[in-house]
């Protein structure tokens, strides 16, 4: 068994939403952990198998919630939403599927990442640079 999954849920064509996908991109060099990263638009079914293959599982996103520190780390709970024929999957429901499916229990985490504009357009808000800044420069209080 893999030991970590990093996930890093959005899309760059939709300004802060790419924050995930950003937080991969900029993992210092000199992190020396034993990772994996994937990077997708949202959450699928599929992905229940996926995170049944580690020991520890990190969904990485922003958020339009405003975190005092820019972001925000937590356990993530499973919850069984009853149907997953929905377009998204939360990340609570994907941890749900596996331990339902897959008899796996991997360790889950939510990193979220406050971010403040969500049109279509490229680049992120400077505000949503610095909380991701933020999160990179406090990162091995995170995955320790």
């Amino acid at each position: 068994m893999k030991k970590k999954l990093l996930i890093g849920i959005g899309n760059e064509g939709r300004q802060d939403d790419g924050l995930g996908w950003a937080f991969l991109d900029q993992l210092p060099p000199s992190i020396e952990y034993d990772y994996d990263i994937e990077y997708r638009y949202q959450l699928q079914v599929e992905d229940a198998e996926l995170i049944a293959n580690y020991q520890e599982v990190y969904f990485i996103d922003a958020d339009i919630r405003n975190f005092e520190q820019g972001y925000h780390f937590e356990k993530t709970k499973a919850i069984d939403q009853g149907s997953y024929t929905s377009h998204e999957l939360s990340a609570e429901s994907i941890v749900s599927l596996c331990q339902t499916i897959y008899h796996a229990y991997p360790k889950c985490y939510n990193v979220s990442i406050s971010g403040y504009s969500f049109e279509l357009a490229i680049g992120m808000t400077e505000k949503a640079k610095e909380n991701l800044a933020h999160l990179l420069k406090n990162i091995k209080n995170i995955f320790e």
